[in-house]
């Protein structure tokens, strides 16, 4: 066995006919295949339009790809050809194979015919060339999780030099970076006595640099901006945009806060960067692009080779109100203390650019002195209730927690390293309650829902079960936990006694809902002990809403967008432990789901608007389009609500419903299983909407 390049990020290894690549970041591997022993040779990653972290060259007269899903073939300058799902042959030219599995890869070949067999039957693929020939393999690392750590001591000049190399994972300082695939995880900051930064974490050089007073407060506003645009975080008497060209941009007005500047520079700049980019690696027809065009002073594909400055000048141009209506909206605004503390948390949040604000109540002080007891949280989707000042922004304890919000802390975000989501239909879920009645209810209303077509492989109903068995549950055999148990003072009450929650000790389960049970306090310790996230709920949730929670969970959204389409109703308020923009279930394909709104206007004529959400996995940038014969084939920014589509017969519905990807929102349900929305749900749904205002009783013929 010989190998070659094994570096931070990919390795290559030869062994006989076959090259492994290995992702060694995200400890996963893929295998290319050739017709001869492999002699790789190290390759220039130049030769290759998209960004590699590395490359080899070898001879063959052809590859095998034993598993992938999905092969695109485009030419030599990264045009797209097309898919390779049949067989199929295309002429002498240069090639490349832009290969999605568990490793990104390319192949290139040049001056070359060839012959695709497309999908084969046991998932392969093969590509057979007109003559034995030189195949560059260029790689790139998904990077989903940090490859190395910073340390950093308690003082606000480290906190600046860390921020200043959050972007090293940044694949290029392009447009294209506006694809959340080419931001890579930013590395880990913790807090230790010296300043620390590992030599392979290389500090942008983009020319950007802001200005801020050299304080933890204005440090983490601007972290998130600073890792989109590679800057440079320096000390400076005022809060300042520097580009290369000598421009100035104030980041703090009178009539403007600081977090405010930044979070709206930010989103302009991500938006503007999808625009310019439409042409590129990926070209696409956007709604945006052919509705916000028109109205910009320049034309987007005129700065794709532009420098990031000469980029900004323009972006800076634009009107705020013309690109607002046009802004995703974010998965989670955060709000940090200012201490020296809540450093850990930026690279999470710089890695799903999340807005960043700071408390500053009169129990604060910059340095963090007076902050014990108060604990950085989230506003999940993004929305802040108001708070047009940085200073209007208070700081709360784990008990003052508000509603809808959540407590966030590290554990959340390296617990999901360990617990990423499972495939729909392989879910596990327990659900625990100290009523037989309530037990039995729960059994009859979901049954069906793990029969796997909305992602729940397995549903238990445990009914009063004693320590070790309530303890157990937490193991890992189960996904999701949601328990309805009674609480004395400070323990879970049991059937053989009382329980502490942090004594169940190691959690496998990536969410936990407890159901008017422990308190944020008490259910953080889930999370801290493995847990990706918990929801703290204050009151009984009904059987029918309980049963769409799971399907929402099941079907791929997140728990906070599923507590909020099914559970926010009534008085009953929602608190989380960790970020909620987590999911339980993903596609294999990796595309969020879509919620469905419908909207009757005739017996057989549906008005409909789709939403899709951010969340920790799907990050600000990722598109959308949706396949069907009601929707145009214009994609938008994954994010955004769309109300443009022509209107649909209930026969459309009936089909949307079936597909694995999208919810139905009706004012009687919400669901992603279509064995419980059928044709008398859409004339319920019409029957409704007609008789609206009236005071009399809806009939149900």
């Amino acid at each position: 066995m010989g190998g070659v390049d094994t570096g931070a990020r990919i390795a290559f290894t030869a062994d006989g006919e076959t090259l492994r690549v290995r992702d060694l970041i995200e400890g996963k591997e893929m295998v290319v295949e050739a017709d001869r022993e492999i002699d790789p040779v190290p390759a220039l990653t130049d030769l290759f339009v998209f960004p590699v972290d590395r490359a080899v060259s070898f001879e063959t007269e052809s590859i095998h790809l034993p598993s992938h899903s999905m092969v695109r073939v485009r030419d030599g300058e990264g045009k797209f050809l097309g898919n390779l799902l049949e067989p199929t042959e295309y002429p002498t030219r240069d090639y490349l194979f832009d290969v999605t599995g568990n490793v990104r890869t390319y192949v290139r070949v040049e001056d070359r015919a060839f012959a695709a067999s497309g999908r084969n039957q046991d998932d392969s693929f093969t590509v057979e060339f007109d003559e034995p020939t030189t195949v560059t393999v260029g790689s790139r690392s998904l990077h989903t999780r940090p490859e190395a750590t910073i340390v950093v001591p308690d003082e606000p000049t480290a906190a600046m030099e860390a921020v200043s190399h959050l972007g090293s994972s940044i694949k290029e300082f392009s447009a294209e970076r506006s694809w959340p695939t080419l931001r890579g995880h930013p590395p880990r900051i913790r807090r230790g006595d010296r300043l620390e930064i590992p030599d392979l974490i290389q500090r942008p050089e983009t020319g950007i640099r802001i200005e801020v007073p050299p304080e933890y407060p204005d440090v983490y506003r601007v972290a998130p901006l600073a890792f989109y645009l590679g800057a440079s975080v320096d000390p400076g008497d005022a809060a300042e945009l520097h580009l290369e060209n000598g421009y100035i941009e104030p980041l703090r007005s009178p009539g403007r806060s600081l977090s405010e500047t930044v979070e709206e520079l930010l989103k302009r700049c991500l938006l503007l960067d999808s625009l310019v980019r439409i042409g590129g690696y990926i070209p696409s027809r956007r709604l945006e692009y052919e509705e916000l065009g028109p109205d910009l002073p320049f034309y987007p594909p005129n700065l794709y080779d532009a420098t990031l400055s000469e980029q900004l000048l323009e972006y800076l141009e634009v009107e705020r109100s013309v690109l607002e209506p046009y802004f995703p909206t974010w998965s989670t605004t955060a709000v940090l203390r200012p201490d020296p503390a809540d450093v850990e948390l930026l690279p999470y949040l710089a890695h799903t650019l999340s807005p960043i604000r700071v408390c500053d109540s009169p129990g604060d002080s910059k340095n963090g002195e007076k902050t014990a007891g108060t604990v950085p949280y989230g506003w999940p989707d993004g929305r802040i209730p108001d708070s047009p000042t940085d200073a209007s922004t208070l700081a709360v304890t784990a008990e003052t927690l508000p509603s809808n919000a959540a407590l966030l802390n590290v554990e959340t975000y390296e617990n999901a390293f360990d617990l990423p989501p499972v495939p729909p239909g392989e879910a596990a879920v327990a659900l625990v309650t100290d009523s037989p009645e309530r037990g039995r209810r729960w059994r009859e209303q979901l049954r069906g829902l793990s029969d796997g077509d909305v992602g729940i492989g397995a549903i238990e109903v445990v009914v009063r079960p004693d320590c070790d068995r309530f303890r157990a549950l937490f193991a890992g055999r189960y996904d999701g936990v949601y328990a309805s148990l009674p609480v004395v003072g400070d323990e879970i009450v049991c059937d053989d006694g009382g329980m502490r929650l942090e004594r169940i000790g190691a959690v496998g389960a990536r969410f936990v809902a407890f159901e008017a049970g422990p308190s944020v306090e008490q259910s953080a310790s889930v999370v801290r002990n493995g847990a990706v996230t918990a929801a703290v709920i204050d009151g009984p949730v009904s059987d029918d809403r309980l049963r769409e929670f799971l399907e929402l969970l099941g079907i791929g959204l997140s728990l906070e967008t599923s507590s909020r389409l099914v559970l926010s109703e009534g008085p009953i308020q929602i608190r989380f432990v960790g970020d909620p923009g987590h999911q339980m279930t993903i596609n294999k394909d990796g595309t969020p789901p879509q919620i469905v709104e419908v909207d009757p206007v005739e017996v057989d004529r549906h008005r409909v608007a789709t939403e899709s959400f951010l969340t920790v996995r799907h990050r600000p940038g990722q598109e959308k389009r949706f396949n069907t014969n009601w929707a145009d084939d214009r994609s938008h920014l994954t994010g955004t609500r769309r109300s443009d589509h022509s209107l649909v017969s209930t026969d459309d519905l009936l089909e949307i419903a079936t597909l694995d990807d999208s919810v139905i929102a009706t004012p009687d349900m919400v669901t992603a299983d279509p064995e419980r929305f059928t044709e008398k749900d859409v004339r319920r749904t019409v029957r409704r909407s007609r008789w609206k205002g009236s005071d009399r009783e809806v009939p149900e013929t």
